[in-house]
């Protein structure tokens, strides 16, 4: 997804302006370009402003184009399905496209390596492990910003995705929203439940379930993970043991 300074007739007005955003990027830098709905308090962001001058970016400017519950008032709404952008459904696809690409990336890699290496050496190992952590750390949602204000959606998007699951014997899913804090109730993607998680190499998904582990009990205690705390951790390891194939042994601490 990308984000830049837009003009009245849709087109872009400076490419050094215009970024490729990620769940890391600030928010103020986020969805230029972009129709926006749905609440995020004294946040910032860059869609539903249409440049003509430096002063349309100016904060007081870009608190007037926010938080609006739909864009009827901005452009013709009869032709679409739906007047709403909403703000949650924004958050979650940069996720999910980041998580993907990155799934994506380590996939074809890793059967490079495997192919050209030498089975199972140290080596080969050692470019997998490499080239996954990347993956595991996106995975965690290291790097995100946190949230200054509670957002909120009026579209309905947010109950149906925290409604989607699976969950374990508590209802606790690792697709339950937070949006007060951060995006997500229990920060460990829900993409360990998709094809392309699956369709991963043999090697990378042990090496990524055994990264997992480590992270969620403390033998990793990297700084980096620091956003996870000790109800965090536990959390995400019943709802991973519950739901999905990747098992967490507390045994192992």
């Amino acid at each position: 997804m990308s984000s830049g300074y837009t003009g009245q007739q849709g087109q872009l007005v400076s490419h050094e302006s215009h970024i490729m955003t990620t769940s890391r990027t600030p928010l103020k830098n986020r969805w230029g370009g972009w129709f926006v709905t749905g609440s995020h308090g004294d946040q910032l962001h860059l869609g539903n402003v249409l440049v003509e001058s430096a002063a349309d970016l100016r904060a007081e400017n870009l608190a007037r184009t926010g938080n609006i519950l739909n864009v009827s008032s901005l452009t013709d709404t009869e032709p679409y399905i739906t007047p709403f952008s909403d703000i949650v459904a924004l958050l979650l696809i940069e996720h999910q496209i980041e998580v993907q690409n990155l799934i994506t990336r380590v996939n074809y890699y890793a059967r490079e390596v495997l192919e050209n290496g030498k089975g199972n050496s140290p080596e080969t190992q050692a470019e997998l492990e490499s080239l996954s952590e990347e993956l595991v750390r996106s995975l965690f949602m290291v790097g995100q910003p946190a949230l200054s204000s509670t957002i909120a959606g009026v579209s309905g998007f947010t109950e149906r995705f925290n409604n989607l699951g699976p969950k374990d014997s508590q209802g606790r899913s690792l697709r339950e929203l937070d949006l007060t804090d951060r995006l997500f109730k229990y920060p460990l993607s829900y993409l360990v439940y998709s094809d392309a998680f699956a369709a991963l190499p043999l090697q990378v998904t042990e090496i990524v379930a055994t990264r997992i582990s480590e992270v969620l009990l403390g033998t990793d205690n990297n700084a980096d993970f620091a956003h996870l705390s000790e109800q965090d951790r536990r959390a995400i390891m019943e709802i991973l043991n519950a739901t999905s194939s990747i098992r967490v042994n507390p045994g192992r601490e």
